[in-house]
Parts: C-alpha cells; structure tokens; sequence
C-alpha cells in the first residue's frame, strides 16, 4: 500500500501575499473607523462641553442679574423714602444723601427714576425698561407718558463710592423707574352697593361720567365677584374687557392694591404723634359706658373742657330714638318744635271813678300768639307735638310821689291757655297758632284822689311744648320757657298816669318777644336767650327770626366767630351714627347759639379764621378690631377722577336724603382737593380736609350740606398709604478670564439683563423706631420686552 507524502510542491507566487495583505485592510479600516468614532464623539463631548459652559455661565450671570434685580429695589425702597420727604434732605461734602426728616406723608411726583449721583463717566444711556407693553399694561395709563419719557440711570453695584480708590470690584449694573400709584381706585373693592353714608368703600360710584374706562358698572362688579382678585391692571382689563370695561379704554383710574392701617396723624405741641381713632359707632347704652373715654377725645378735638359734657348729652340726644331732649334747661340737639316768639294781644284796663272813690281793673289777652321753629331738614313726621301755655296778670297801684313801692297789687290765678294740638314735625318751618283763653280780669278798689296816680299792668306767661304721639314717655315735656316752668317766665309790663276824676279805658297791645335763637330758649331773663330791647308793638310771627339773622349776618363779616351761616339741622334718631361726620350736627356750646361742631375751617384769611374741630381724626364709626382697611382713596390724590368718584351721589343733608351731590359738583370738589395740595401740605387725617374753603367752592349751599359732603363721604378716605409700582432692571458685570473681578470697566462687559416689577406698600408715618414700615406685597419677573 502507497503511503501519502507530503505535497512539496512550491506555492503558487503571489496567493499567500495577498491573503495576508486583504487581513491587513481590514484592521487599517476598523482603526480608521474607531478613529473616526472617536473623533466624533470628542466633538460632541466639546460642543456639549462648550454648550454646558456656555449654559453654566448664562446660568450664573442670570443668577447675578436676577440677585442685582433685588440690589436694584432695595434702592429704589431708599429713594422713595428720599423722594416722599422732598424737604430738609441732607448732604456730605461729595452731595450723598444721608439723612432726612419726613415732614410729608405724600409723593409730589408721578414718576421718578434712578439717578448716578457719583457723576462718573458711564454710559447712562436711556435704560429702556419701560418700552414694552407688558411694563406699561401694569400702570394706570395716566402715568404712561410720564414714564415713556424717563431717562434712567444706571448705578454701579460692588464698586468703591469714592472713584479715586481701590477697594472693591463691580459687580453689575442697576436702573429703575418708580411710579407713583398711592391715589388711585382699588379696582377689587369699589363699587357694587348703593351710595348711603359713606362707611363702606364698595359704595364708590363707578360711572361712565367721570370714569371714561367704565362701560358697565352693574356687569363690572358682577363679574369681579366671579373672577376673585385682580392681581395686576392688566389681569382686571383683559379680564373685563368689553365686559364691564370698555374695549380699548386701557384703564386710568384703578390699581390692584390698597391698605389703610388704622390711625391717623395730628400735631401735639407742635410734634406729630399717631392717635387711633375712638368707636363711637355703638348704641346709646354703648357710647353712656364710654363717657369719660368719648369726653376726654372731645376735649383732644378742639372742644372746650367746660362744654364737652353738654356735646356729649347733646350726642346722646342726637342718637337715641326717641324726641325728648335729656335737659331742658340748655341748647340740644333733638328733633322737636322750639319755641321762638310770644306775643300776648292786647291787655285793657279800666277804670270807673266816683266822687269819692273809684275802682281799677285789668282784662287780661284774651289770646297768646306762640310761634315754634322746626329747622330740621327731615322732619320728625311719626311724632305729633302740643303746644300749651300758662299766663299770669298782675295789676299794681301805686302813689305818682312814691312810684317805687306799690300801695296795692293783686293777680289773677294763673289760667291755661287753650291746648293747640296736633302738630306733626315736618322739615323747616315755622309754625305758629293762638291759644285761646284768659277768662274773667282783676280788680283794684281804693280811694279816687285828686292827684295824679300811677297804675302798672303786667302779664306772664309760661308756654311749653310736649309729645302728644311718639316714642317718647306719655306727654313728655320737650321743649319749655322757661325751665324749669316755675322760673322767671316771659314777662311784658306797661305803667299809665292817670289824673284827674273822669273814667275811661286804655288798651295796650304787648311787644312780642323773639329768641335769640330757638334752640337756647330755656332762659327768659339771659340776653343770650331772649331778645328783651325790641321795642316795636306787635309782633313778627310768620317772619323770619329777626336777631338770629343779625347773629348770622354777624358771622358772615366775622367768620372768626366761627357762626353757622344757616339754622339748618338735622337729628338721626336711629340708635347709632352712621359717620362719625355727623358729630357735625351737634350744638357745640351750652349758650352759645349757631355755633355746631365744625368740620371745616370757617373763613379763609388769619386771624380771621376759625379752624375746623379735628374729631375726625379721633373718633370712628368703622367696626372696633378692623385694624386695616381696604379700597379706601387717598385724599391726597391729584387724580381728579378718583376723588370725585368718592363724592358723587353723596347725599346732602341727611344719609336718606334725595338730594345727592351732582358728578359737576364732585367734579368742582375734587378740584378744591388738588387746588389745596398744591398750595399746601398733605392732608394727614381725613379731619384735614376741612382746609378747604368749602363755603367760597360752593357758596350756594347751607352749612348742613357743605358739612354732609364730608360727614357722608369721610368714610371712603384715607391718608395712610403710600403705594408704588418699581420697575427694576440689572445687569452682571462679565470679567476678563482669569478675574473675579475688575478694578475698572475696561478689561470686561456685561452678559444680558433681567427685567421685574414690584408694587411697594409705604407706611407714610413713622413707627415707634422712627422708621416708615415697607414691604413688597407684589413681584414678578419680567421678559425682555424688546
């Protein structure tokens, strides 16, 4: 058998060559490939590298932008405070500010903006945070074209304040603008109830008249309540509009916010201190067991220590239900019929004489002429009132040598008068009637002589007023002459001479006597009471009170004397005040007639001025425990618009009254409002307001009504806010590579900006560490806007 050998045959040239070859292609194209797979992916690894530091430092320098934005408010928060004070601002040498004294509570300026007081060379360029609409749509539109032509500032953070040294490093950039929003309607708040007595701000009218961004007020409210809060003026347009609002009438008159924390600020030897004002809006039995707390704020107001008693009697009767004044014997403030004149008609004596004697006798006024005065603006028409008389005669004989002492006097039994029954109050009037009686006359007998003798005729007369129908106790005594009725009455006295023996008669008709003023009646011998000079026969019933005029006149060429230029009254009777204006309808004095509480100052010209009573600022009828308010307007407001919406539709005289203030007449207000700001200082407390001259702004109406306006509107304002919309904007400083920092501005830039927005809340009084308490209610971030 053949055993296979082994082939030793040479190989064919060339084939292993190329098997070795083809293997190492493919190792070359796989590294290539891993090459390649490498390189890529080092790329990528770069570029997201790149973009991670790219996104890193975007990162950062947003992070330092949007901590440069709270730089940036924080001194905005400064110099607004600056700003606010406008006066004694004080400086150092290089003009930085670094002290003032707060004598104002108001801004003086629409808008103000950051300003590089360092004056150094930087590019302070208009910084444009402003020029968008979403910066604009968060400002009533008024204020637009005062912002639009701000030029900002920017101002440097992190570097050194003095230029020539070398600590410190820039940090950034900040500007910002400031607009002041403190006098503008709370859009959450006015509106949706019907106008009364001016306690609660949803009372606001909102009209088309004065607010020209208002379409419907009804479907404005109405939808609010479905809405919750606004939190911007833009959310309340967009929200409302064409709805309540009118479609491209971007709102002017509203802002978002308010806050009105309980106080006010008065001078107290000549230093401002913060009173709270004092609840006086509870019932009779309420305000009895806060007397002494009532009287002593009374006293604090500008009231006599001697007279505050009496106005707070003259409060209690104001309140309290029923028409029976609690004293009859000094002026009040109670609905009831006054007596204001008596005139007795005519007395005849008689005498009849003899050879050796004859006899003297007196027929009494067969009736008495009482007239009452009822100046109430609401009448009392649920109460009737009686009017009676009591009347004494005294006939008298006495020696012509000796008149001084009489021989003889003898009176007739005091008779009543017919009573006059069935008077029913009703607004300002004078009412008058005669009470018939007076029966029967009084004799003297004596010896006839030859000489002449003299006779005294004298009639008195007691006249009173009771409650026949009403809520008071059965035929209760509410107004007397006098009182007490066993005082001094009205007394007419009248003398003849008689000589010789023939008879005959003489007929003598009494001069009527007038009150000063019905209101202080109770006293028939005071000059203050009763006019006792006049001399004229007869008598003026159914004409005006002569000496209450003159009074008035007297008070028109004196206003000093601080006289109510009108008899006009008016009495709640409801229980409990609505607004504390109304202590305005209070007689001020026990005996000093015309004169009420006064809510505004009375003449216009020192020292002939009478200032307004400041009790507006110490009393309240806003519910105890409140502590805060909101949607009340600042009366410091320079939007016209806004202070006559407070007004409008007030009520003149009384809170139920007819008869409102016209949107003409809120109009005129509101410029007597802006007038007295600009020429004087800010209205502190809403008691400040009685500055203005409401008597010259409005010379066609009576005190009571000049004083209505503020008594029924007082509610709606307040003076205890400050509020401004911040717009900051902040850029980060970008070094050169390898700093933290850079001595300079050259070497580095600066990497984007952030834009935002805060609405600031300023209390405009100090606290009890000299401070104004601050706090942003509102902030947000805004886009770049370009």
């Amino acid at each position: 058998m053949r055993k296979n050998k082994p082939d030793c045959r040479a190989p064919v040239a060339g084939r292993g060559f190329r098997e070795g070859r083809n293997r190492e292609g493919v190792a070359l194209i796989i590294v290539l490939g891993v090459l390649a797979v490498l390189l890529m992916a080092g790329v990528a690894f770069s570029i997201s590298m790149r973009t991670e530091r790219l996104g890193a430092g975007s990162y950062r320098f947003g992070v330092g932008a949007r901590q440069l934005v709270w730089v940036g408010l924080a001194r905005a928060v400064e110099d607004i405070t600056v700003n606010v004070a406008q006066t004694n601002v004080f400086t150092n040498d290089f003009g930085k500010i670094t002290g003032y004294l707060a004598n104002d509570v108001y801004p003086n300026f629409q808008v103000f903006t950051s300003e590089d007081w360092t004056a150094r060379s930087v590019d302070n360029s208009r910084v444009k945070v402003v020029f968008s609409d979403e910066t604009m749509e968060q400002i009533p539109r008024d204020l637009w074209g005062p912002m639009s032509q701000t030029n900002s500032q920017w101002l440097i953070c992190g570097e050194s304040l003095w230029p020539d040294r070398e600590e410190g490093t820039v940090q950034g950039w900040v500007a910002y603008v400031v607009a002041n929003i403190s006098g503008y309607l709370d859009m959450n708040y006015v509106g949706g109830s019907n106008r009364a007595a001016g306690a609660d701000p949803h009372e606001i009218v909102l009209t088309n008249a004065i607010l020209n961004e208002i379409k419907d007020s009804g479907k404005l409210t109405g939808n609010r309540n479905n809405d919750a809060r606004y939190e911007t003026i833009r959310d309340f347009y967009w929200m409302q509009e064409d709805k309540g609002l009118n479609k491209d009438c971007y709102p002017s008159n509203f802002v978002a916010y308010s806050r009105f924390p309980e106080g006010n600020q008065v001078l107290s030897n000549g230093a401002p201190i913060i009173v709270t004002p004092f609840y006086i809006g509870g019932t009779v039995a309420e305000l009895e067991a806060k007397q002494a707390d009532i009287v002593d704020r009374l006293v604090k107001s500008g009231i006599a220590l001697a007279d505050a008693p009496f106005v707070f009697t003259n409060l209690l009767d104001y309140v309290d239900e029923d028409v029976v004044p609690r004293r009859l014997d000094s002026g009040c403030t109670e609905s009831v019929p006054m007596i204001n004149e008596v005139a007795p008609t005519t007395v005849v004596l008689n005498y009849i004489t003899g050879e050796e004697g004859g006899t003297f006798s007196m027929t009494p006024p067969r009736r008495i002429r009482v007239e009452w005065f009822y100046p109430f603006i609401r009448g009392q028409t649920n109460t009737t009132f009686d009017i009676e008389t009591t009347t004494e005669c005294e006939l008298a004989r006495f020696a012509y040598e000796s008149a001084a002492n009489a021989e003889e006097t003898k009176k007739m039994p005091p008779y009543p008068q017919t009573r006059y029954s069935g008077y029913k109050g009703e607004a300002n009037w004078y009412g008058s009637t005669d009470l018939r009686g007076g029966v029967g006359d009084v004799s003297i007998d004596g010896c006839w002589p030859t000489n002449r003798i003299a006779v005294t005729l004298r009639v008195r007369c007691v006249v009173y007023c009771k409650e026949a129908i009403g809520g008071g106790p059965p035929n209760a005594m509410v107004d007397a002459v006098p009182y007490p009725t066993n005082a001094i009455a009205l007394t007419w006295t009248n003398s003849f001479i008689v000589s010789g023996l023939a008879g005959g008669n003489f007929d003598w008709q009494p001069k009527s006597l007038e009150a000063t003023d019905p209101r202080v009646n109770w006293d028939c011998s005071s000059p203050l009471c009763w006019d006792t000079t006049t001399t004229n026969a007869g008598h003026t019933i159914g004409g005006v009170n002569t000496k209450t005029q003159e009074r008035i006149r007297r008070g028109e060429l004196q206003p000093q004397r601080g006289i109510d230029l009108d008899t006009l009254m008016h009495v709640s009777n409801q229980g409990q005040l609505k607004s504390a204006g109304e202590l305005g309808n209070l007689l001020r004095a026990s005996k000093d007639p015309l004169r009420t509480i006064r809510l505004f100052t009375h003449g216009t010209n020192s020292p002939n001025t009478t200032p307004y009573d400041n009790v507006l600022a110490y009393f309240t009828t806003a519910p105890p425990g409140v502590g805060t308010r909101c949607g009340l307007v600042n009366p410091n407001s320079m939007n016209s618009n806004v202070l006559a919406s407070v007004f409008v539709e007030a009520p003149l005289g009384y809170p139920e009254s007819e008869t409102k203030i016209t949107v003409a007449e809120a109009k005129t207000l509101a410029g007597a409002f802006i007038e007295m700001r600009k020429t004087g200082s800010a209205f502190t407390n809403v008691a400040d307001i009685g500055r203005i001259d409401f008597r010259g702004t409005f010379s066609n109406k009576s005190d009571l009504e000049l004083e209505s306006m503020i008594s029924y509107s007082c509610g709606l304002l307040g003076a205890r806010q400050n509020l401004f919309t911040v717009f900051v904007v902040a850029g980060p400083y970008s070094p050169t590579s390898g700093h933290l920092g850079s001595k300079g501005l050259l070497g580095g830039d600066w990497h984007g900006y952030q834009r935002a927005m805060a609405v600031i809340w300023r209390d405009p009084f100090l606290n009890k560490d000299g401070r104004h308490e601050c706090f942003v209610q509102f902030f947000r971030w805004l886009g770049s806007g370009d």
